[in-house]
């Protein structure tokens, strides 16, 4: 990385408490970015300006119950945040850590997903 790069959010999940991005289902009606910013603000209470394309793919099996779970694909989509709310909906289910890239990625509990926040960053970061 050129330096310490931008602050990357991350969160707990509600049942495991791994280390993840927000996320969430794809809504009807919604783009996948518009829904990526609806969950940012659900998850972890932040607000901002969404990009519209994403900046890569990462799948997890996500348990549905005891017995049965489901392969999801998910695209990453970068928010610049400009507003952190107090109080917001899931803020008693979850931690939230805003880190360096590389400290986010190396706590993060998924491969693909710690190489993508990298990827970003360095992108991001060094081209300024």
């Amino acid at each position: 990385m050129c330096d310490d790069g931008p602050l990357v959010l991350i969160i707990t999940s509600r049942r495991s408490g791994r280390w993840i991005l927000p996320k969430g289902w794809l809504k009807p009606n919604r783009s996948a970015h518009t829904t990526a910013a609806e969950e940012a603000f659900e998850e972890a209470g932040v607000k901002g300006a969404v990009e519209h394309t994403s900046v890569g793919f990462y799948s997890y099996k996500k348990r549905l119950h005891t017995f049965a779970s489901v392969t999801c694909t998910l695209e990453v989509y970068p928010l610049e945040v400009t507003h952190q709310r107090f109080v917001w909906r899931e803020k008693d289910q979850r931690t939230q850590a805003w880190l360096p890239a590389l400290v986010a990625a190396d706590r993060l509990s998924d491969a693909q997903l710690a190489e993508i926040v990298v990827g970003f960053a360095k992108r991001r970061h060094c081209a300024d």
